[in-house]
């Protein structure tokens, strides 16, 4: 390629990032004036909703979201973007929350806490890691702030202490929302975000956490098996749940034997 054809590529990408940027703009403002009609109109619902993707819209983050049924190895898949094992991956249920990874020059992670009033607080539940126990009672009755703690122990945090117990109770007693991984890999750069998702057939609690993401996320990546490719339930999900979200186009990713 020559340097004049290369400087008219580069001409061309900022001239398409320029319009992307005008029509960008002026859907922000349709959907601002379409929410302030809604709350004029007292239909909150859809007000929300117009402040919900005008949000998105202003937001310079690309979020991924890493879906898929229990044991087809999401956390194997993120871990191998990074070059790392730094989500736990095993061959039990075992992910309890939602793992956040953006982009950092140094690794790190922090665990952000369920709101005020949640019994996880209130009654800290046995088993956490000594200094969350701390934590939470030195904050008890006022808002939890953020814990940082090591990327390299983050099993200790993030894993359901006993899979074998009601999924339900587990997730009820999990004092945490979600955590948030900084991780310097290229892909992450430009304000990728990628986001670890408990597997959507491990429990019905744990398909909630991730089903509610789906409004915060701008692709999904989907995982399957070659051993058991499309199944019946995989396919219901996509049709009438990821689909009709807004996801119309995903990206497959399939774990060989």
């Amino acid at each position: 390629m020559t340097q004049s054809s290369q400087g008219t590529d580069a001409s061309s990408s900022q001239q398409q990032y320029a319009k992307f940027e005008s029509l960008r703009s002026r859907l922000i403002g349709l959907f601002d004036q379409s929410q302030r009609c809604f709350a004029d109109l007292q239909m909150p619902s859809w007000s929300e909703s117009c402040g919900n993707v005008q949000e998105r819209l202003g937001s310079e983050r690309f979020r991924v979201i890493v879906l898929g049924e229990f044991n087809r190895g999401k956390s194997t898949f993120i871990n191998a973007l990074l070059g790392k094992e730094v989500l736990p991956a095993f061959a039990t249920p075992c992910t309890a929350i939602i793992n956040e990874l953006k982009w950092d020059e140094e690794p790190w992670a922090v665990l952000y806490f369920k709101g005020l009033g949640d019994p996880a607080l209130d009654n800290i539940p046995k088993g956490l890691p000594e200094e969350v126990t701390r934590h939470i009672e030195a904050h008890k009755g006022n808002p939890i702030p953020p814990l940082e703690i090591p990327v390299e122990e983050l099993e200790r945090y993030v894993v359901i202490p006993d899979p074998v117990k009601d999924q339900s109770a587990s997730i009820a007693e999990t004092p945490y929302e979600r955590v948030v991984i900084g991780w310097p890999l290229d892909l992450l750069k430009n304000s990728v975000e990628i986001i670890d998702s408990p597997g959507l057939n491990e429990h019905g609690s744990r398909t909630k956490i991730a089903m509610e993401y789906l409004n915060k996320i701008d692709a999904v990546v989907y995982l399957m098996s070659v051993h058991a490719f499309a199944a019946e339930t995989e396919i219901n999900l996509i049709d009438n749940v990821l689909r009709p979200a807004g996801h119309e186009y995903l990206f497959y990713v399939c774990k060989p034997l």
